[in-house]
């Protein structure tokens, strides 16, 4: 084979593999768990008093309906595991706040999801204290440090779960949207349950709100989008084999 033909061909291989095989062992995301505290849009002097937690586990290809289950997760209706999923994006909100709130908002493309539910009457636990996220004597972010699944939730019974029925309707093209409004709304020392989304793709930071009358936030927040190195690296295959078949043009000219 000639070397340029060579070259070319081994350009669009290892492109394609870089997208096909980007897993890691299963475990925590590296850099995607944690938390952030967020203010009112309108005052955003105030304090930042409402809190999101969020992480994200890599379960590897497939692997995120067997996570999911293992964990007593509750899908909502109308929402299906994706056979591909292998990302379980997770969130909990906690409101130190002088209002009541109504909703959680990502902003990203809903198609990115193959799944939505929550993880009913369960907080996150901070390890190695074992101390809940939420209630007021033990704290109310998430950090956890640990690679593995083990222990990071715990059953909390006084912690508010989304309207199953409600939000489906709520997710939008451009947000993903859970809707605790009207009748679990989070009033001022409250938290909610641990929400998830299931995907395929790896994540990104992108502005996350919290909703009453008016959004608090943003505050960055993990979600699924399109990784950009492995697009790059597609990219660089394509004109990688464009260039084998110009140059092949040029030679017959």
């Amino acid at each position: 084979m000639p070397l340029r033909k060579y070259i070319s061909v081994m350009l669009a291989v290892a492109a394609l593999s870089a997208v096909t095989n980007t897993t890691q062992a299963a475990g925590f995301v590296p850099g995607f768990n944690g938390n952030v505290a967020i203010a009112p849009t309108d005052t955003p002097t105030d304090p930042k008093n409402v809190f999101m937690s969020y992480a994200v586990y890599d379960a590897g290809p497939g692997g995120a309906a067997a996570f999911v289950t293992a964990h007593g997760g509750t899908l909502y209706a109308g929402s299906g595991l994706g056979a591909t999923d292998m990302y379980v994006y997770m969130y909990e909100v906690v409101n130190k706040s002088n209002t009541d709130l109504g909703s959680l908002s990502v902003k990203t493309n809903a198609n990115r999801y193959g799944s939505f539910g929550q993880f009913a009457t369960e907080v996150f636990v901070n390890q190695p204290s074992g101390a809940k996220v939420g209630p007021t004597a033990n704290g109310f972010i998430f950090n956890n440090s640990s690679t593995t699944a083990a222990n990071f939730l715990a059953v909390d019974a006084t912690s508010k779960g989304p309207m199953l029925s409600d939000t489906v309707k709520k997710i939008g093209t451009s947000n993903v949207v859970f809707h605790w409004d009207p009748d679990r709304i989070i009033a001022n020392g409250g938290y909610t349950d641990v929400v998830f989304m299931t995907s395929q793709y790896g994540p990104q930071y992108v502005n996350g709100f919290v909703q009453d009358g008016f959004p608090f936030g943003p505050g960055l927040v993990p979600a699924a989008t399109p990784e950009p190195a492995s697009m790059a690296l597609m990219g660089l295959g394509v004109l990688g084999m464009g260039g084998y078949a110009g140059l092949r043009r040029f030679r017959k000219a």
